[in-house]
């Protein structure tokens, strides 16, 4: 039996919004008329389905939102964002304004709009990813799984400058 990898487990849309503190209604939105996602080719009736990357994606507009950036800046910007860094470093991702965009504050002295701790909302969702694979798997499989997501983002910690 393969290996369960955390990082595919396929999550609805109303898991997906309940996980990253919004909405179902919000998330299809972002996802038709924003483009967060690419529109994936599905069968007839078949939901969308997300994965940790992905959901990462939902927290950074949904807290950006939040914050008062609007949901087409937000989801251009998390479209464009590198998580492993922000997961590693545990630092949070800083969102500007530079140039008439939302992008990527390097840092404290940067035009800092909103600041979102995604190490936290990682540590949660894969916390429940796990419970969710742990019903379908079982335990031993989903904390494998967990171990087996965390040795990876600790091996990408050790590959970044300090």
């Amino acid at each position: 039996m393969p290996n369960v990898d955390l990082e595919n487990w396929p999550v609805g849309n109303e898991d997906a919004a309940r996980l990253c503190g919004t909405t179902g209604s919000a998330l299809r939105n972002w996802r038709g008329k924003h483009g967060l996602f690419p529109q994936k080719k599905q069968g007839a009736g078949t939901p969308a389905a997300f994965v940790l990357r992905d959901l990462l994606r939902i927290v950074v507009v949904a807290r950006a939102v939040q914050f008062g950036i609007p949901p087409e800046f937000a989801c251009r910007f998390a479209r464009n964002v590198a998580f492993m860094p922000y997961l590693v470093s545990g630092q949070p991702v800083r969102i500007g304004w530079r140039d008439g965009e939302y992008s990527v504050a390097v840092n404290e002295v940067d035009d800092v709009h909103v600041c979102i701790p995604l190490h936290n909302a990682c540590v949660e969702i894969v916390d429940a990813l796990t419970a969710a694979v742990a019903f379908a798997k079982g335990a031993a499989e989903a904390e494998a799984a967990k171990e087996r997501f965390w040795e990876k983002v600790e091996k990408a910690a050790a590959t970044l400058p300090e």
